[in-house]
């Protein structure tokens, strides 16, 4: 298997079961550690995973675009970008609406941070065969199914992710680009995993239900293969 692919935000449990999962599979899998966590980076790179473990910093654009620039230089050409995108109820300290630093915090990681990382490896995506983008998601992040009543920022993060999503899907569908959203919980012990779903190809043709068209829509799923609103 020689497909490489980017598992972003390893720092949080289910990016790295993907990765591992990925590796195990006979796939090059790079994970990078999106909140600059020092620490966490030195112990994933000490585990001995064949993994290769770098730093894409989100909400430091500036180090952001080096970063890409180095690890494109390093991958060559990428089949697979997946991004972890929800850090869970625990992680949230909700702020009052009016606390604008930190929603603009949230939305320079989340938002601008993720733009700025598929604009980086969009290029080197083309010449693969599957040029897939996933998003690791999550309930809290469904318009009606969180039962969360905090973390009003990375709420609103969420809308504008999702309809960055569906730009890409216009912008790039036509190229070959396909896309998955994976809503799982971090236990995995039920369904399938997010290496199973984001792996798994669907129909193109446009005249199927709806429910096999995977590749003419942005789909949200959970572990269970339920769509999830968003």
């Amino acid at each position: 298997m020689n497909e490489k692919v980017l598992v972003v935000g390893a720092e949080w449990p289910l990016a790295w079961k993907t990765a591992k999962e990925f590796k195990e599979k006979g796939y090059q899998v790079y994970a990078a550690i999106s909140n600059g966590d020092c620490r966490r980076m030195q112990e994933f790179i000490s585990m001995d995973t064949n993994i290769e473990i770098s730093e894409l910093p989100m909400s430091d654009h500036k180090k952001l675009e080096t970063c890409i620039a180095e690890l494109k230089n390093r991958i060559g050409v990428l089949d697979y970008l997946i991004i972890q995108e929800d850090c869970g109820h625990e992680a949230i300290q909700a702020p009052a609406p009016n606390d604008y630093d930190k929603i603009e915090n949230t939305l320079s990681h989340y938002v601008c941070g993720v733009k700025a990382l598929i604009d980086g490896m969009v290029p080197i995506m083309r010449n693969s065969l599957t040029k897939r983008i996933a998003l690791l998601s999550g309930e809290i992040s469904s318009v009606n199914l969180t039962d969360a009543t905090s973390g009003y920022e990375f709420h609103l993060s969420q809308t504008a992710l999702h309809m960055m999503l569906h730009i890409y899907f216009n912008l790039l569908r036509p190229e070959g680009f396909t896309f998955r959203c994976a809503c799982f919980p971090d236990n995995g012990r039920t369904g399938v995993s997010p290496c199973q779903y984001i792996t798994c190809s669907f129909s193109y043709d446009e005249r199927d239900p709806y429910c096999h068209s995977e590749e003419n829509r942005i789909v949200m799923r959970d572990a269970c293969f339920r769509e999830i609103p968003w």
